[in-house]
């Protein structure tokens, strides 16, 4: 069962303060762990 992630992306360098157009927040599918591995949440 795929699981998903958020994750914080830096869009553009910050000059001086960062804004909320600096970063993008996306959806990332998480692959299934290989033999040996484990997923934590």
């Amino acid at each position: 069962m795929p699981f998903s992630s958020r994750e914080w992306h830096l869009v553009a360098r910050p000059v001086g303060e960062p804004t909320t157009s600096d970063v993008a927040l996306e959806t990332a599918t998480v692959p299934e762990p290989g033999p040996g591995s484990t997923c934590a949440a």
